[in-house]
């Protein structure tokens, strides 16, 4: 998801005792793993929809339950209440948080307003609760929104563009890595740490831009032709499309046959959309851009068109295609193609 407008300042802090690690990793629905590394490293498993990447959280005294959505280009944490206003009521079937049964929730009466260039929003106001991660790992009353109103149908957001999560010692840097494998397969985010095993080659490491998660992409070509594109991306897990300039858009959907989003499911591998970067191009088949409807026959292409002026998005359907580790502190981002597998060399950040 990618935010455009938010009303109310949010400060992503964490708490949690880190445990050591032992001589071997271990995997759980959140890891806390060991090896020869210097720093400690904590990896989350993600639950793949296809169209969104799901933490599994609980909060509150009584320990509500529910799920939220991965999202790497924005900075809030929020849930819908029970009683919120939403497309066909579906956010209210579950993964919802009702703070009135929560005795550790103090309402901070502060308002949150996010706005999205994809027209959706998230209206509700800020509190705090514990909040406790998969494995019982405890955040102290962890500032998040509870939302009443939204245009999102189905769960809450996770976002993690630029957290504090160092200052209450969860990590020692704002650095994390995010592997979201193909579709339905098991992915994961791995804080302070790098899993060389999931990419091929060696990481390129990209400048960040100063304002958001962006980096620079020197061009974009579909099926080998260039579409004259030079401008910064957002890589974005909180978005399942790519989003660019209606102008780029026209020209890759002419080259796939797109009719309104609609295109043909049987799309070739040996054709690409490739994304340009200095020094690395990460190739896209036709084949792992088109996303199944819920009819038979039915499908869409993920590349869409953003509002006209505003910023280009990089979501799920090319994360899928990488590997990508952030280090916000340095202001690097290193991209590899992804390797999809489940062995593990996990090593510190090294830039």
């Amino acid at each position: 998801m990618f935010q455009v407008l938010s009303f109310a300042y949010f400060i992503f802090v964490t708490t949690c005792t880190v445990i050591k690690r032992e001589p071997k990793s271990f995997k759980l629905d959140f890891k806390i793993g060991s090896s020869n590394l210097k720093r400690n490293y904590i990896s989350y498993d993600l639950q793949n929809t296809q169209t969104q990447y799901l933490i599994e959280l609980t909060v509150g005294a009584n320990l509500q339950k529910f799920r939220v959505a991965l999202d790497t280009g924005s900075s809030e944490l929020w849930i819908p209440t029970p009683n919120a206003i939403c497309p066909n009521n579906r956010c209210k079937s579950r993964d919802t948080f009702d703070p009135s049964t929560s005795t550790s929730f103090t309402n901070l009466n502060l308002p949150i307003k996010d706005y999205y260039v994809d027209n959706t929003y998230a209206i509700g106001t800020y509190g705090l609760d514990d909040v406790y991660l998969s494995n019982g790992v405890k955040l102290s009353q962890f500032q998040f929104g509870s939302i009443f109103n939204t245009t999102e149908d189905t769960v809450g957001y996770l976002g993690i563009d630029y957290p504090i999560y160092e200052t209450q010692n969860i990590t020692d840097k704002i650095a994390y890595s995010l592997y979201l494998n193909s579709e339905y397969a098991e992915s994961s985010i791995l804080f302070n740490a790098i899993d060389k095993a999931k990419y091929q080659g060696e990481l390129v490491l990209l400048d960040v831009d100063t304002d958001d998660v962006s980096v620079n992409t020197t061009d974009i070509l579909i099926d080998g032709v260039s579409i004259g594109f030079q401008d910064n991306l957002i890589l974005d897990s909180g978005s399942t499309d790519i989003f660019l300039q209606p102008q780029y858009v026209n020209q890759i959907w002419q080259v796939m046959g797109v009719n309104n989003k609609y295109i043909d499911c049987n799309q070739p591998s040996n054709k690409f959309l490739t994304l340009k970067f200095n020094d690395i191009d990460i190739n896209i088949p036709f084949s792992s851009l088109v996303r199944q409807s819920d009819k038979a026959g039915i499908c869409w292409v993920g590349i869409s068109p953003t509002i006209s002026g505003s910023k280009n998005y990089a979501g799920d359907f090319f994360l899928r295609a990488v590997y990508a580790a952030y280090n916000l502190e340095t202001r690097k981002i290193g991209i590899a193609p992804a390797l999809y597998t489940d062995a593990e060399n996990i090593v510190d950040f090294w830039f």
